[in-house]
């Protein structure tokens, strides 16, 4: 006569009982969210000033990548494994925990674009971040100034008014005023 399970059914029933037993801490654990929060919308800071764009998430980041896109060409800035500080060409981004931070202590034109991090943590997240660095003149708009200022100096007949002026030679000449 037997007087309980066999041996396979006591293995199953043991598994299914830590299982069990297991089961809602593993929930617990992927049930909470990273909730981010960035710095959104657009930051504006002048040529050589400080920039900084942060997230801050309720646990930490594990991995984190940022692309900057201007003039169309997205380019790889950083591609981390987390926690450390890095740096690189004017960038630095320092991770702990669920804060990230990249910095620029001198913002140049190179800088200037569409921020976009992968955040990753216990989910994924995509936040997208706009940094415009004031004090610049693009170069397409200053070669169509110098364009245009040939051709009113190379026509005499030509009557160049305020109005004909582009917006940047009012910058540069308002530049060189201040600065020279």
């Amino acid at each position: 006569m037997r007087s309980g399970p066999s041996a396979p059914l006591r293995l199953f029933l043991r598994v299914l009982g830590a299982f069990l037993l297991l089961a809602p801490s593993l929930q617990a654990q992927h049930t909470r969210w990273d909730s981010p929060a960035c710095t959104e919308g657009v930051v504006s800071v002048s040529r050589g000033g400080r920039a900084v764009m942060a997230c801050n998430s309720s646990n930490a980041f594990t991995h984190i990548e940022i692309w900057l896109s201007a003039h169309g060409q997205p380019r790889l800035i950083f591609r981390e494994d987390t926690p450390g500080s890095f740096s690189r060409e004017g960038w630095q981004l320092w991770v702990r925990g669920g804060r990230a931070e990249l910095v620029i202590q001198a913002a140049q034109g190179a800088h200037a674009g569409q921020y976009r991090w992968h955040l990753r943590g216990l989910q994924r997240y995509d936040r997208v971040t706009v940094l415009t660095v004031s004090g610049l003149l693009s170069r397409v708009s200053y070669a169509s100034d110098v364009d245009w200022m040939c051709s009113c100096l190379s026509s005499p007949s030509r009557s160049c008014g305020v109005a004909d002026v582009p917006k940047s030679a009012f910058i540069m000449e308002n530049f060189r005023h201040q600065h020279g």
